[in-house]
């Protein structure tokens, strides 16, 4: 299970190394609620391409782990700790137009 204060940490990885992340799923809902409203298995977080390497070694430096899941791919990885925190990352980048590309 991931709780309000696992997000906040997670997040935290991304602001200390000035990174841009996404929230999706559950707690991307939750954060335009302004509330956690249901538990939560995991978190998903989209990156950027060019920070996507970056914040996996930062999750390997906080204790995570890449986990194998069926539908895991080269640009949607799954990532957990001893404390059984997952995180769904997902990788994305901009068209030279501005939209969004996902490959995932």
């Amino acid at each position: 299970m991931v709780n309000i204060t696992d997000v906040k940490q997670i997040l935290q990885f991304a602001i200390d190394a000035e990174i841009k992340v996404f929230l999706d799923g559950g707690w991307g809902v939750d954060a335009l609620l302004g509330y956690q409203s249901r538990a939560h298995n995991d978190i998903d977080i989209f990156v950027e391409k060019n920070d996507y390497q970056n914040f996996i070694e930062i999750m390997k430096a906080n204790g995570f782990y890449e986990i194998k899941m069926e539908y895991t791919t080269l640009n949607h990885t799954v990532w957990e700790d001893l404390k059984n925190r997952i995180v769904d990352l997902h990788c994305f980048e901009y068209t030279d137009e501005g939209e969004i590309l996902y490959d995932g």
